[in-house]
């Protein structure tokens, strides 16, 4: 990713060419690659050219594939995250929100989907919350700096019950986090995303915060032995 807001792939075979592929979409945050799926993940911010916040996958074909989106975000994207054994994409935001989406949607014409970007996982949420008790949980005002924030100021975490989720409720859902998350102090916001490289431990998903808060997610979204994605 460039300073001229364009995403490349090169084939390393024959650097010196053109690009194999090439998007240019807004201020890219990060890129991310995955051995089983032939394409580029891409988060960035919201910019007057680019429109508003995203998490794009574009295919690396000799066809110029559109950039599919994955997960819409109503805050700029810091992290994602492609896990090679679980096939799955994770991505974080400056409004405290973790989310993430099953790959094999990727399969199918997602242009004629309706609305394919509902069917994403949030998997769990930061949210600022006053430490004192008897007050409203609301998050802090426009007054006071970092320092007073942390001082008068806590994260919470909640969780979401993937077993319970329905793709039906979250627009609602949607309207709710846009209007309350953005307007709190980015104490709850998250940086940066991993899923655990490893075969054992691939349901393991690291996130770290703006607050210095790392945590350590597991979900538990197999039931059975996880196997491998390429068999």
């Amino acid at each position: 990713a460039a300073i001229d807001h364009a995403a490349r792939v090169w084939d390393m075979h024959r650097p010196g060419l053109v690009p194999v592929s090439a998007m240019v979409r807004g201020p890219a945050r990060q890129v991310s690659l995955s051995p089983h799926w032939n394409g580029l993940f891409v988060v960035g911010e919201e910019s007057p050219v680019g429109g508003p916040a995203h998490a794009l996958f574009r295919e690396n074909g000799y066809y110029g594939f559109t950039p599919k989106t994955l997960v819409s975000h109503s805050a700029t994207v810091w992290g994602v995250s492609v896990s090679p054994w679980s096939n799955l994409v994770a991505s974080c935001d400056a409004s405290g929100k973790v989310a993430a989406i099953m790959l094999p949607y990727l399969s199918s014409n997602l242009d004629f989907v309706k609305h394919h970007i509902k069917m994403r996982l949030p998997l769990f949420q930061a949210l600022v919350v006053p430490l004192a008790e008897g007050e409203q949980l609301k998050g802090p005002g426009h007054q006071g700096g970092h320092s007073l924030a942390q001082q008068l100021y806590g994260i919470s975490f909640e969780d979401t019950d993937l077993e319970q989720e329905s793709a039906f409720d979250q627009p609602a859902r949607e309207h709710r986090e846009k209007s309350d998350c953005c307007g709190q102090y980015h104490l709850n916001s998250f940086n940066t995303v991993c899923w655990s490289p490893n075969h054992g431990s691939a349901n393991w998903l690291f996130s770290a915060g703006q607050a210095g808060v790392a945590r350590l997610t597991w979900l538990g979204l197999y039931r059975r032995h996880l196997k491998d994605a390429a068999s």
